[in-house]
């Protein structure tokens, strides 16, 4: 509920800032200069959206901008492999660079000492479940899970197919409300505003929907190796 509480406020100060003018002048810069750069502007894009990840910044806005210039499925295409890279930096940071300090932090949450547990021999169906449902953070889950017993391999698979739901998510938030608010003089359609905004609403309960299988089946994944402890 939080959640959708939050991307309904997100969507209604996007509107609002279209209404003054800020949002459209923002956008439109940004993208006539993505599409201007060719290369060079892609290039940017990934470097920015990998640094936000190792710096463990919010990468939510990149997203929905690369929404907006591309798509909602040429910008996933495009951010989930970038973002694999940014999300494997910090994890091997996590592992060989702060390996002590991030043990430190997180070897007192039982959540994390039951996690370590069920991820050696469960690796793969973990590192997924992780990344499609809020459980743990995931600028924290980065670095944590660089502290446990995962193969890398697992990790970085895991990962990868884990973020395409929330990723196509933020782009379709992004591509749609550029759609909205870019050229507002241009006469729309009430049936293509229509089909925009459903699109939309289904994009975020099949989200929602998805991230509830996944919490659940985590919850089954860890109690069940919780069960066969002794």
């Amino acid at each position: 509920m939080l959640g959708l509480i939050g991307l309904g406020l997100l969507l209604l100060a996007g509107l609002w800032a279209s209404r003054t003018g800020q949002l459209e002048a923002a956008v439109e810069q940004g993208i006539a200069f993505a599409r201007e750069a060719g290369p060079g502007g892609d290039a940017l894009m990934a470097g920015s959206y990998i640094t936000a990840v190792v710096v463990m910044l919010p990468t939510f806005p990149l997203t929905m901008g690369a929404g907006v210039v591309w798509g909602p499925l040429v910008a996933t295409a495009v951010v989930v492999p970038t973002a694999t890279v940014g999300v494997t930096l910090a994890f091997l940071s996590g592992r060989y660079l702060f390996r002590g300090a991030v043990e430190a932090r997180v070897r007192q949450n039982p959540r994390f000492v039951a996690l370590d547990r069920a991820i050696e021999d469960q690796g793969f169906w973990l590192c997924l479940l992780l990344r499609m449902t809020p459980a743990i953070p995931n600028n924290i889950l980065n670095y944590s899970l660089g502290v446990t017993r995962v193969r890398l391999s697992h990790y970085v698979l895991g990962s990868m197919l884990g973020m395409i739901p929330v990723t196509f998510m933020w782009a379709h938030i992004g591509a749609t409300v550029g759609q909205l608010s870019m050229n507002p003089d241009v006469p729309v359609s009430p049936q293509t505003r229509a089909v925009q905004v459903l699109s939309l609403v289904a994009t975020l309960a099949m989200t929602v929907v998805v991230t509830r299988v996944a919490r659940r089946a985590l919850r089954g994944a860890m109690g069940e190796e919780n069960e066969s402890e002794p």
